[in-house]
């Protein structure tokens, strides 16, 4: 079951990921050095997966969006810092693909930059994935 799409009065183009299960900075992490590789091949796909689905979403348009909205989706709730934590690996790579450093992502102020938004939802007991929305507002 998904939740409705917004509409967006510019150009949206967004794509999922299922079965990307995001974890906090607070969860329990591996130890051992096979726990580590694991992790580590982890990081490295959940940011493969970014950067391919953003250039796929991102095809045909030669600047970045203005905004890049992050949704998680799981049945757990996170606090915001965690949540923004969270989409670390998918940040790094959303923004390689764009061609863009991450340090242009802005929450919040005036400081011009690509502006970002995070939420996350539940569908259900283990439904897990991250939804990302890149918006050009020149459409």
């Amino acid at each position: 079951m998904s939740a409705a799409r917004p509409t967006y009065a510019a150009e949206a183009r967004w794509f999922r990921i299922d079965g990307l299960k995001l974890l906090g900075p607070n969860a329990k992490r591996f130890t051992t050095l096979g726990g580590m590789r694991k992790e580590a091949k982890t990081v490295r796909r959940t940011r493969e997966a970014a950067l391919l689905r953003t250039k796929l979403a991102a095809a045909g348009r030669s600047v970045p969006p203005t905004t890049v909205h992050f949704a998680r989706i799981g049945p757990g709730r996170l606090d915001d810092d965690n949540l923004i934590a969270s989409f670390k690996h998918v940040r790094d790579g959303v923004a390689k693909a764009l061609g863009v450093n991450d340090r242009r992502f802005v929450i919040v102020g005036d400081r011009s930059g690509i502006r970002v938004s995070h939420e996350q939802r539940s569908e259900g007991r283990g439904v897990y994935a991250v939804e990302v929305v890149l918006t050009w507002a020149d459409a």
